[in-house]
């Protein structure tokens, strides 16, 4: 991020003294941990100045002029159609400067195609600066009355401050966005009070990492848009790099099988109460008296052939 802008000042006293250009640049690094419905950000960013500000120069002061090292936690909600966040943050600054103690809290409310929000933010001095005191004092506020016409925007001493603001943000495509924002200064000392306004224009180029689960709320259309970029939601997978792409497809759930119909039994006719049965051709006892009797009578008539035979023979054997 660089810092880049244009002020003008105008003193009765000291007349008035203008100044522009690129004042610093700023790199960070953040990673979120995401959960069900809260994420946790912890962020690292660091900020060099071009240019540093001292008691004698001419330019008007239009930047603090000194290092920041900031450490950050931000906190956010995410429900549908809606996004409530805070953060809170030490900052060490170089050159003698107060450490300040950071914070901010706000809402996002998604439109069609844009996202509405305001927040409030500020900070702290939670340590002095290396001017404090009676002379070293006087002389910082006498440079700024004498450059920036009686602003502590900059260059103050123990600087605290309360300021809101509201904004609204244009998605025109997954590489262009544009948002208005513009606040009121509540409460401070050893700053500026007054009113802002600005204007961010957002570009992105290069490849666009995949899309992870959104953080910003939804919109009428089910789009979502992450807090970190809101254009993931619109990234589409590259897949002409020479690989079939066949081969990543799902295979086919194998067919059901396929069940054979059962023939029903056959149905037995009902016996008509006219129709004959006959029963069961079971022996009477008379029958097996009969048997027996035919029995007893064929045994008598073996064993008399049989004496008659013996008889025979004996005769036979005498006559010799």
């Amino acid at each position: 991020e660089l810092n880049t802008g244009k002020a003008d000042s105008n003193s009765s006293v000291f007349g008035g003294h203008s100044t522009s250009g690129v004042f610093g640049a700023r790199g960070a690094i953040e990673y979120r941990m995401a959960m069900d419905q809260v994420d946790i950000i912890p962020t690292f960013s660091f900020y060099n100045p071009f240019q540093s500000n001292t008691l004698t120069q001419d330019n008007l002061i239009a930047s603090e002029g000194a290092t920041e090292t900031l450490m950050d936690v931000q906190l956010q909600f995410h429900a549908p159609g809606f996004r409530a966040y805070g953060d809170a943050g030490y900052m060490i600054r170089g050159s003698g400067r107060s450490a300040l103690a950071t914070w901010s809290g706000g809402g996002e409310f998604a439109l069609n195609s844009s996202i509405l929000g305001a927040r409030l933010f500020g900070f702290e001095s939670v340590s002095n600066d290396a001017d404090t005191g009676s002379t070293p004092e006087a002389s910082r506020v006498a440079t700024l009355l004498r450059l920036n016409g009686g602003s502590f925007k900059y260059y103050s001493v123990n600087p605290h401050i309360i300021d809101s603001e509201a904004y609204i943000e244009f998605i025109f495509s997954s590489f262009w966005r544009l948002a208005l924002r513009g606040g009121l200064t509540l409460s401070g000392a050893n700053s500026a009070s007054g009113y802002h306004a600005g204007v961010d224009l957002g570009f992105r180029f290069g490849n666009t990492p995949p899309a992870r689960q959104s953080t910003r709320p939804t919109n009428g259309n089910n789009v979502e848009h992450p807090i970190l970029d809101p254009y993931l939601n619109q990234f589409h997978e590259d897949t002409n790099d020479g690989i079939d792409q066949k081969m990543f497809k799902p295979l086919p759930k194998p067919a059901p099988p396929v069940k054979k119909p059962v023939a029903p039994p056959p149905v037995q006719a009902p016996i008509k109460s006219t129709q004959r049965i006959d029963p069961p051709n079971f022996p009477n006892q008379q029958t097996m008296d009969e048997e027996r009797e035919q029995q007893r009578l064929q045994q008598q008539l073996d064993e008399a052939e049989m004496s008659i035979q013996l008889k025979v023979d004996k005769k036979k054997k005498s006559g010799h």
